[in-house]
Protein backbone atom coordinates (compact mmCIF):
# COMPACT_ATOMS: atom_id res chain seq x y z
CA UNK A 1 0.00 0.00 0.00
CA UNK A 2 1.35 3.65 -0.84
CA UNK A 3 2.02 6.14 1.83
CA UNK A 4 1.22 9.72 1.21
CA UNK A 5 4.21 10.86 0.01
CA UNK A 6 4.44 8.29 -2.81
CA UNK A 7 1.26 9.43 -3.43
CA UNK A 8 2.46 13.48 -3.79
CA UNK A 9 5.52 11.85 -6.02
CA UNK A 10 2.87 10.20 -8.11
CA UNK A 11 0.92 13.35 -8.91
CA UNK A 12 3.70 15.18 -9.50
CA UNK A 13 5.12 13.02 -12.22
CA UNK A 14 1.82 12.99 -14.02
CA UNK A 15 1.90 17.13 -14.33
CA UNK A 16 5.38 16.76 -15.51
CA UNK A 17 4.69 14.01 -17.70
CA UNK A 18 1.36 15.88 -19.41
CA UNK A 19 4.21 18.71 -20.00
CA UNK A 20 6.67 16.56 -21.45
CA UNK A 21 3.91 15.10 -23.62
CA UNK A 22 2.69 18.39 -24.68
CA UNK A 23 5.83 20.00 -25.16
CA UNK A 24 7.02 16.61 -27.15
CA UNK A 25 4.00 17.14 -29.89
CA UNK A 26 5.01 20.87 -29.91
CA UNK A 27 8.70 19.92 -31.02
CA UNK A 28 7.34 16.80 -33.25
CA UNK A 29 5.38 19.50 -35.39
CA UNK A 30 8.46 21.95 -35.40
CA UNK A 31 10.80 19.77 -36.66
CA UNK A 32 8.45 17.88 -38.95
CA UNK A 33 7.85 21.40 -40.58
CA UNK A 34 11.36 22.34 -41.14
CA UNK A 35 12.39 18.69 -42.16
CA UNK A 36 10.24 19.01 -45.35
CA UNK A 37 9.93 23.08 -45.97
CA UNK A 38 12.81 25.55 -46.41
CA UNK A 39 11.97 29.10 -47.76
CA UNK A 40 14.95 31.46 -49.58
CA UNK A 41 15.30 33.28 -52.31
CA UNK A 42 15.12 31.29 -55.70
CA UNK A 43 15.12 33.34 -58.83
CA UNK A 44 15.20 36.69 -57.15
CA UNK A 45 12.01 35.60 -55.37
CA UNK A 46 11.25 34.38 -51.90
CA UNK A 47 9.80 31.22 -52.22
CA UNK A 48 9.26 28.04 -49.83
CA UNK A 49 10.46 24.72 -51.29
CA UNK A 50 10.58 21.42 -49.91
CA UNK A 51 14.10 19.99 -49.51
CA UNK A 52 16.02 16.81 -49.02
CA UNK A 53 19.35 18.08 -47.90
CA UNK A 54 21.66 17.25 -44.95
CA UNK A 55 20.00 19.71 -42.97
CA UNK A 56 16.48 18.21 -43.72
CA UNK A 57 17.63 14.79 -42.38
CA UNK A 58 18.69 15.46 -39.38
CA UNK A 59 15.42 17.18 -38.63
CA UNK A 60 13.40 13.93 -39.81
CA UNK A 61 15.84 12.33 -37.05
CA UNK A 62 14.82 14.45 -34.26
CA UNK A 63 10.75 14.34 -35.37
CA UNK A 64 11.40 10.51 -34.82
CA UNK A 65 13.04 11.17 -31.54
CA UNK A 66 10.08 13.58 -30.38
CA UNK A 67 7.48 11.04 -32.08
CA UNK A 68 9.14 8.41 -29.13
CA UNK A 69 8.39 10.31 -26.50
CA UNK A 70 5.02 10.92 -27.52
CA UNK A 71 4.11 7.31 -27.31
CA UNK A 72 6.02 6.81 -24.35
CA UNK A 73 3.83 9.05 -22.45
CA UNK A 74 1.26 7.78 -23.92
CA UNK A 75 1.70 3.78 -23.26
CA UNK A 76 3.40 3.17 -20.04
CA UNK A 77 1.17 3.57 -16.38
CA UNK A 78 1.32 4.47 -12.87
CA UNK A 79 0.40 2.32 -9.87
CA UNK A 80 -2.26 3.99 -7.55
CA UNK A 81 -2.34 0.86 -5.46
CA UNK A 82 -1.22 -2.61 -5.57
CA UNK A 83 -0.74 -5.49 -3.43
CA UNK A 84 -0.15 -9.29 -3.37
CA UNK A 85 -1.09 -9.70 0.37
CA UNK A 86 2.43 -11.26 1.80
CA UNK A 87 3.53 -9.03 4.06
CA UNK A 88 0.39 -7.39 5.44
CA UNK A 89 -3.52 -7.53 3.93
CA UNK A 90 -3.04 -4.63 1.49
CA UNK A 91 -5.40 -2.32 3.58
CA UNK A 92 -8.52 -3.98 2.85
CA UNK A 93 -10.86 -4.37 5.87
CA UNK A 94 -12.98 -7.27 5.87
CA UNK A 95 -16.50 -8.35 7.78
CA UNK A 96 -18.16 -11.66 8.57
CA UNK A 97 -16.64 -14.39 6.36
CA UNK A 98 -13.74 -12.21 4.80
CA UNK A 99 -10.34 -13.69 6.27
CA UNK A 100 -6.50 -12.92 5.05
CA UNK A 101 -3.64 -15.52 5.33
CA UNK A 102 -2.82 -19.08 3.96
CA UNK A 103 -5.73 -21.07 2.14
CA UNK A 104 -4.71 -24.93 2.58
CA UNK A 105 -6.56 -26.56 -0.60
CA UNK A 106 -10.00 -27.30 1.65
CA UNK A 107 -12.30 -29.45 0.05
CA UNK A 108 -15.73 -28.02 0.82
CA UNK A 109 -19.57 -29.28 0.01
CA UNK A 110 -20.20 -29.81 -3.55
CA UNK A 111 -16.96 -31.04 -4.95
CA UNK A 112 -15.92 -27.20 -4.34
CA UNK A 113 -12.25 -26.63 -3.67
CA UNK A 114 -10.26 -23.54 -2.01
CA UNK A 115 -6.59 -22.83 -3.65
CA UNK A 116 -3.66 -24.42 -2.25
CA UNK A 117 -1.85 -21.27 -2.55
CA UNK A 118 -1.96 -17.67 -3.55
CA UNK A 119 -1.66 -16.58 -7.06
CA UNK A 120 1.71 -15.12 -6.25
CA UNK A 121 3.22 -16.48 -2.99
CA UNK A 122 0.65 -18.06 -0.51
CA UNK A 123 -1.47 -15.02 1.08
CA UNK A 124 -5.25 -14.34 0.21
CA UNK A 125 -7.93 -12.67 1.28
CA UNK A 126 -10.96 -15.55 0.93
CA UNK A 127 -14.36 -16.03 2.51
CA UNK A 128 -13.45 -18.64 5.66
CA UNK A 129 -10.18 -20.35 5.40
CA UNK A 130 -10.10 -23.94 5.47
CA UNK A 131 -14.02 -23.74 5.59
CA UNK A 132 -17.25 -23.28 3.36
CA UNK A 133 -18.93 -19.99 3.90
CA UNK A 134 -21.65 -18.95 6.00
CA UNK A 135 -25.43 -19.22 5.17
CA UNK A 136 -27.50 -16.31 4.67
CA UNK A 137 -24.73 -13.77 5.19
CA UNK A 138 -23.07 -10.87 3.43
CA UNK A 139 -18.95 -10.21 3.69
CA UNK A 140 -17.54 -6.78 2.61
CA UNK A 141 -14.01 -6.55 1.83
CA UNK A 142 -13.82 -2.77 1.31
CA UNK A 143 -11.10 0.02 0.78
CA UNK A 144 -11.10 3.85 0.25
CA UNK A 145 -9.20 5.53 -2.65
CA UNK A 146 -7.95 8.69 -4.19
CA UNK A 147 -8.20 9.02 -7.96
CA UNK A 148 -7.22 12.54 -7.72
CA UNK A 149 -5.23 13.43 -10.44
CA UNK A 150 -5.61 10.19 -11.92
CA UNK A 151 -7.33 9.37 -15.33
CA UNK A 152 -7.64 6.10 -17.63
CA UNK A 153 -8.19 4.05 -14.27
CA UNK A 154 -8.39 0.19 -14.33
CA UNK A 155 -8.06 -2.10 -11.58
CA UNK A 156 -6.87 -5.53 -11.72
CA UNK A 157 -7.41 -8.71 -9.24
CA UNK A 158 -6.80 -12.62 -9.49
CA UNK A 159 -9.76 -14.92 -8.03
CA UNK A 160 -10.14 -18.34 -7.56
CA UNK A 161 -13.75 -18.79 -6.79
CA UNK A 162 -16.30 -21.89 -6.51
CA UNK A 163 -19.69 -20.19 -5.35
CA UNK A 164 -21.62 -22.23 -8.08
CA UNK A 165 -22.79 -20.94 -10.87
CA UNK A 166 -26.07 -19.72 -9.40
CA UNK A 167 -27.52 -17.03 -8.85
CA UNK A 168 -27.86 -16.97 -4.81
CA UNK A 169 -24.62 -17.01 -3.98
CA UNK A 170 -23.33 -14.00 -5.22
CA UNK A 171 -19.56 -12.43 -5.88
CA UNK A 172 -19.38 -8.86 -6.79
CA UNK A 173 -17.21 -5.89 -6.93
CA UNK A 174 -19.53 -2.46 -6.40
CA UNK A 175 -17.14 1.12 -6.69
CA UNK A 176 -19.24 4.10 -4.78
CA UNK A 177 -22.09 1.31 -4.69
CA UNK A 178 -22.43 0.95 -8.18
CA UNK A 179 -21.99 -2.57 -9.18
CA UNK A 180 -18.60 -3.05 -11.87
CA UNK A 181 -18.85 -7.11 -11.46
CA UNK A 182 -20.88 -9.99 -11.30
CA UNK A 183 -18.76 -13.34 -11.04
CA UNK A 184 -20.01 -16.18 -12.94
CA UNK A 185 -19.49 -18.52 -9.42
CA UNK A 186 -16.54 -20.96 -10.98
CA UNK A 187 -12.87 -20.02 -12.02
CA UNK A 188 -12.38 -23.66 -12.79
CA UNK A 189 -10.29 -24.88 -9.93
CA UNK A 190 -7.91 -22.05 -11.05
CA UNK A 191 -6.71 -18.50 -10.54
CA UNK A 192 -8.10 -16.42 -13.63
CA UNK A 193 -7.47 -12.17 -14.15
CA UNK A 194 -10.23 -9.81 -13.75
CA UNK A 195 -9.43 -6.86 -15.58
CA UNK A 196 -12.56 -3.55 -14.70
CA UNK A 197 -12.43 -0.19 -16.65
CA UNK A 198 -12.76 2.79 -13.37
CA UNK A 199 -12.53 5.51 -15.81
CA UNK A 200 -15.88 6.66 -14.57
CA UNK A 201 -14.34 7.75 -11.32
CA UNK A 202 -11.22 9.31 -12.78
CA UNK A 203 -10.36 12.46 -10.72
CA UNK A 204 -12.24 11.72 -7.67
CA UNK A 205 -10.90 12.25 -4.14
CA UNK A 206 -12.88 9.29 -2.52
CA UNK A 207 -13.37 5.95 -4.30
CA UNK A 208 -14.27 2.68 -2.24
CA UNK A 209 -13.70 -0.74 -4.42
CA UNK A 210 -15.91 -3.28 -2.08
CA UNK A 211 -14.94 -6.94 -2.60
CA UNK A 212 -19.05 -8.26 -1.93
CA UNK A 213 -19.87 -11.74 -1.05
CA UNK A 214 -23.51 -12.50 -0.13
CA UNK A 215 -24.64 -16.06 0.38
CA UNK A 216 -28.56 -17.57 0.49
CA UNK A 217 -29.18 -20.41 2.96
CA UNK A 218 -29.51 -23.36 0.01
CA UNK A 219 -25.67 -24.70 -0.48
CA UNK A 220 -22.44 -23.87 1.04
CA UNK A 221 -19.46 -24.08 -0.73
CA UNK A 222 -15.60 -22.82 -0.04
CA UNK A 223 -16.66 -19.39 -1.70
CA UNK A 224 -14.44 -16.24 -2.91
CA UNK A 225 -10.28 -16.18 -3.14
CA UNK A 226 -8.12 -13.00 -4.18
CA UNK A 227 -4.53 -11.83 -5.15
CA UNK A 228 -2.97 -9.71 -6.82
CA UNK A 229 -4.92 -6.53 -6.84
CA UNK A 230 -3.65 -3.95 -8.64
CA UNK A 231 -5.44 -0.24 -9.61
CA UNK A 232 -3.07 1.96 -12.43
CA UNK A 233 -3.71 5.33 -14.22
CA UNK A 234 -2.35 5.21 -17.91
CA UNK A 235 -0.39 8.52 -16.86
CA UNK A 236 3.20 6.77 -16.35
CA UNK A 237 5.95 8.27 -13.70
CA UNK A 238 9.08 9.77 -15.69
CA UNK A 239 11.69 7.23 -16.84
CA UNK A 240 15.05 8.21 -17.60
CA UNK A 241 14.25 7.34 -21.09
CA UNK A 242 11.66 10.11 -21.59
CA UNK A 243 13.68 12.36 -19.63
CA UNK A 244 16.83 12.46 -21.62
CA UNK A 245 14.20 12.67 -25.11
CA UNK A 246 12.83 15.53 -23.86
CA UNK A 247 16.08 17.16 -22.48
CA UNK A 248 17.07 16.66 -25.82
CA UNK A 249 14.91 18.15 -27.60
CA UNK A 250 14.77 21.03 -25.65
CA UNK A 251 18.59 21.67 -26.20
CA UNK A 252 17.85 21.33 -30.15
CA UNK A 253 15.26 23.21 -30.16
CA UNK A 254 17.30 26.45 -28.38
CA UNK A 255 20.45 25.96 -30.59
CA UNK A 256 18.12 25.91 -33.88
CA UNK A 257 16.22 29.17 -32.37
CA UNK A 258 19.44 31.05 -31.95
CA UNK A 259 20.80 30.54 -35.45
Amino acid sequence: MKAANEKTSELQSKVFLRFCGRFAFNVAFTYWTACTKATGTYGGAKQTRYTTSEHSMIHRSKFVLAVAAILACGTAQADIYSSDFESDNGGFAGTNDWEWGSPSGFAGRFSSTEPGSGHSGTRVWGTILGGNFSPSTVSSLSQTFDFTGASAITMTFWEWVDSGPNAFDRAKVFVNGNEEYWSDGDSGDAWRQVTLDLSAYDGLAVVTVDFNFSSSTVVERTGWYLDDVAIFSAIPEPSSMIVLVGLGAVASFVRRRRK
